[in-house]
């Protein structure tokens, strides 16, 4: 064999190996790009699921809030059924408005999150429309008066605050939010809510 084809079978060789070498690193770099998008891909899957936990976890904090807002409001709201007939027996200040309704919270932009908001809001223009009943009440000299006029408080307290009752239980249901187990006299409270709202054709 003489030095040309000595020389040709080694340029054969070599450009055998080094495609072999040119493919296997390819194949490296390819790899090495595939695991990279792949760690990409995992990062932010990772993080939309940390960010939809931290949203889940924002909206539960939420509905709890909104949940004892509303229950606080219906005790408020028996509270002062209570205070306005003991004023009344001792010639004391009565109250002839329904207590403050702490303002609504969000808790998302889901359509369920929606409709609850929606109906706290309705909830707040009830209680705006019962003071303007009960003080056009007080105002009637012909057919009303102060004592109608507290006649009237003491039905549409009990009817708003059982409404404030079942709109904390929705929350509550929506969001799984447990609630404090009641003591004696909270659970008479409520039960009373709800028994004279029903009476009074409310709620």
């Amino acid at each position: 064999m003489d030095f040309s084809s000595i020389w040709n079978t080694g340029t054969v060789i070599v450009s055998a190996v080094s495609a072999l070498i040119g493919g296997a690193l390819g194949m490296i770099v390819r790899g090495i790009d595939v695991r990279q998008k792949f760690e990409k891909l995992r990062r932010e899957l990772q993080q939309a699921e940390d960010e939809a936990r931290a949203r889940r976890a924002a909206a539960v904090r939420a509905a709890r809030d909104a949940a004892r807002n509303l229950e606080v409001f219906a005790h408020a709201c028996h509270a002062l059924t209570i205070e306005n007939a003991r004023g009344l027996r001792a010639g004391d200040a009565i109250s002839f408005k329904l207590p403050e309704l702490a303002r609504v919270v969000g808790v998302g932009n889901s359509e369920e999150a929606l409709e609850l908001e929606s109906a706290y809001r309705d909830l707040h223009q009830h209680v705006r429309s019962v003071n303007e009943h009960i003080a056009e009440t007080c105002r009637d000299d012909h057919h009303g008066g102060p004592a109608e006029a507290l006649s009237v408080l003491d039905a549409r307290a009990y009817e708003t605050a059982a409404l404030a009752l079942k709109l904390a239980d929705r929350y509550r249901q929506s969001f799984d939010v447990p609630r404090t187990r009641l003591g004696g006299r909270e659970h008479r409270i409520e039960a009373e809510i709800l028994t004279r709202a029903d009476e009074e054709g409310g709620a």
